[in-house]
C-alpha cells in the first residue's frame, strides 16, 4: 500500500502536482512512519512548492531515520540553503560529501555556498 501511495507521489511530482504528492506521501508515512524515503520525496514536493520550511522538517526527520544516506544530507541542505541559513546549508552538503563524494546536490550547493557571502 505504502508503495502505490509513493508511486503515485513520485507521478504526481512529475505532472508538477506538488499538493496531491505531498498528499501521497503523507498518506504513505502514516503507514510506514519509518521509511527515510517518503519523507525525502515529501521534503522534495514541499520544497517544489517552495515551502522550505516543511521541506526542512521532512529532510530533518529522513536524516534522523537514516543519517548515512547522502540524499538526505542534500535535502536538508537545499532547504536550509532556500532559507537562506548559507553556514547550516555548507554543514549538511559536507556531511553528505563525507557519505558520497560524488553527490551532485551536495557538490553543487558547496560551490553555491562558496560563492554567496555567509558572513
Amino acid at each position: 500500500m505504502a508503495d502505490a501511495l509513493k508511486a503515485a507521489g513520485n507521478k504526481a511530482i512529475a505532472e508538477k502536482n506538488f499538493d496531491e504528492a505531498v498528499a501521497k506521501f503523507t498518506e504513505a508515512i502514516a503507514i510506514e512512519p519509518e521509511n527515510h524515503i517518503l519523507y525525502s520525496n515529501r521534503s522534495a514536493a514541499y520544497a517544489s512548492k517552495r515551502d522550505f520550511e516543511n521541506s526542512l522538517k521532512d529532510a530533518e526527520k529522513c536524516t534522523s531515520i537514516k543519517p548515512d544516506w547522502a540524499k538526505g544530507w542534500g535535502r536538508v541542505g537545499t532547504a536550509k540553503q532556500s532559507l537562506g541559513d548559507l553556514l547550516g546549508a555548507h554543514d549538511a552538503y559536507e556531511e553528505a560529501l563525507k557519505l558520497d563524494a560524488n553527490y551532485a546536490v551536495a557538490t553543487k550547493g558547496e560551490l553555491y555556498g562558496r560563492g554567496s557571502s555567509i558572513v
